[in-house]
């Protein structure tokens, strides 16, 4: 389990940890500031610049297609226990 005062108590592996609030008040700093703490790795995925990302997850949605498929795209190794996956502009994803 990760402890941190910002986000209280969260275990690696588990459900999405979703975070909201307006706009400019330091989500992604958190965010990025969280992973850097606790992760070797953080991917970031922005739906709304990165097209390719919204073919990827209209495809299929099981976890080991997503890793594979997101892999290719960053080129890099996605290891399960020591990467966050930071998805990013999610909610405009069928405003698109």
């Amino acid at each position: 389990m990760l402890c941190d005062k910002r986000f209280g108590t969260v275990e690696k592996n588990r459900k999405p940890l979703l975070l909201y609030g307006a706009r400019q008040v330091g989500k992604t700093w958190l965010v990025r500031d969280f992973a850097k703490k606790n992760y070797r790795q953080c991917l970031e995925l922005n739906f709304f610049t990165n097209e390719k990302l919204k073919q990827i997850f209209d495809t299929n949605i099981s976890p080991d297609f997503l890793i594979m498929q997101l892999e290719l795209l960053f080129n890099t190794k996605i290891e399960t226990e020591n990467t966050l996956l930071f998805l990013m502009k999610f909610k405009n994803l069928n405003e698109q």
